[in-house]
């Protein structure tokens, strides 16, 4: 069983190396053929980057069948769910958005794909857990 732990220290360097450096120690760990799982983790940091100042974590488990992870933002908020789901959310100084990608959006849709079941919760900031299955 191996682990990948990266924290997220803030968004102090661009939103496009913020990403590339998740993706390319992501791809490493996983390994290449399961470029639709990193998207979709890719699409979850991109919300930490964009609405939680870039302030998370990420920890994957890969036992070689399914990878298992755990992916939060260091926020203290809480949101309503069933408000996202009914785009009325928003908070301040991200816009009309906040929410779109999740529900319906890109991490939904990818999730879907891939045959995981997301569990999301925002009783404490954004938390996205789920399994990965590397075999069908």
């Amino acid at each position: 069983m191996r682990e990948l732990k990266i924290v997220f220290e803030g968004n102090n360097i661009s939103r496009k190396d913020f990403l590339q450096n998740f993706t390319n120690s992501t791809i490493v760990f996983v390994g290449e053929k399961h470029t639709g799982f990193v998207m979709l983790l890719r699409e979850i940091l991109k919300n930490i980057y964009d609405h939680a100042d870039g302030l998370g974590q990420i920890t994957l488990v890969n036992d070689n069948d399914s990878i298992c992870f755990d992916i939060f933002d260091f926020g203290t908020e809480s949101f309503n769910l069933m408000q996202i789901k009914a785009g009325t959310s928003t908070k301040s100084g991200n816009g009309i958005n906040f929410g779109s990608g999740i529900i319906g959006g890109m991490i939904e849709d990818y999730a879907s794909a891939l045959k995981i079941e997301l569990e999301i919760d925002t009783s404490n900031g954004f938390r996205y857990k789920g399994i990965y299955k590397m075999h069908d």
